[in-house]
């Protein structure tokens, strides 16, 4: 057989089996779905969550200063009580007075100073409310400061009380 002959054979055999596996359908060629093998099985626990850290204590001079806040409330309070008692005999004397009389400015001296007294207490829970929310800022503990700022304005409420009984005997 002729070379040449040989050859063109071997080349139109090679053409026509390229050309039968092009045409041959979508049979032949692997399925890209999802193989048995493939699909998700089981379940996966998440890690548990890391624990808050704690916050960092609040500093031995905040404390020292919530403590010293702590003392001056309660001597204001102390201070008011008394100045509250002894405004309450020149409030009775007074109801019902003209403003501008004797006995409704000696009432309001009294009162006075049971204000002041309040005032004291008043600016010792600002600066605890304060201390508050510069210790919340910095992620401090909260709890010491909170108990003081509780402890006072108890302490306060009280005393706006008492203000406004007074007030409300002076008639005014």
């Amino acid at each position: 057989m002729n070379p040449r002959l040989t050859a063109l054979a071997a080349l139109i055999s090679a053409a026509a089996a390229v050309t039968a596996g092009a045409a041959a359908g979508k049979d032949s060629y692997p399925s890209l779905a999802i193989r048995p093998a493939e699909r998700p099985s089981g379940t996966i626990q998440p890690a548990p969550p890391a624990p808050e850290p704690a916050p960092p204590p609040i500093s031995g001079q905040t404390l020292d200063e919530i403590a010293q806040l702590r003392a001056a409330a309660a001597d204001a309070d102390r201070r008011f009580q008394a100045a509250a008692q002894a405004a309450q005999r020149p409030v009775t004397a007074a109801h019902g007075a003209a403003p501008g009389s004797e006995a409704w400015a000696v009432a309001q001296v009294a009162l006075s100073e049971a204000e002041a007294r309040h005032n004291e207490a008043v600016a010792a829970l600002g600066r605890l409310d304060q201390i508050h929310v510069e210790a919340q800022t910095e992620g401090a503990s909260l709890t010491e400061i909170e108990a003081a700022v509780g402890e006072v304005a108890a302490q306060v409420q009280a005393q706006d009380a008492a203000i406004d009984g007074l007030e409300a005997g002076l008639g005014g």
